[in-house]
């Protein structure tokens, strides 16, 4: 029991750590807000993606509003024009929660890419940095 609420205390403080964006990206992102309502992706899309054999490679960034990586990542994402193609999902909802179990992710913010049937998953990134990187190439 004791490890268990020290993992999940490991885990909240990792999420909330604020990080200070360099100068550049500070100018960028400091008086820019995300609409989280119209960001979230639903299932639905999701299966649409997943129906559509042209899709390539399916992104799944899931985060959380109350976490602070997640946000910067969410603001980067809606102000560089990189959610286009990315179903961005909140780890509130139920049906997210299932699948955020089933796909084993440990942390906040994680990217998942899986192929275009959603049949294998091809990387699993939960690097703030690393996130930033991927997407920054995605959308090129």
């Amino acid at each position: 029991m004791k490890i268990l609420l020290l993992l999940l205390m490991i885990s909240f403080t990792a999420c909330t750590i604020k990080r200070v964006p360099p100068a550049n990206e500070a100018e960028s992102t400091s008086n820019f807000s995300v609409d989280y309502e119209t960001l979230w992706s639903s299932p639905q899309d999701i299966q649409e993606d997943l129906r559509n054999a042209d899709a390539g490679n399916i992104n799944v960034l899931i985060i959380n509003p109350w976490c602070s990586q997640c946000t910067h990542i969410a603001s980067l994402l809606v102000h560089n024009g990189w959610d286009a193609g990315v179903h961005v999902l909140n780890s509130e909802e139920m049906w997210v929660q299932k699948l955020f179990h089933t796909l084993k992710v440990r942390k906040l913010p994680t990217l998942v890419v899986t192929d275009g049937q959603g049949q294998r998953i091809l990387k699993k990134i939960d690097n703030e940095r690393l996130i930033l990187s991927y997407l920054r190439a995605y959308s090129d």
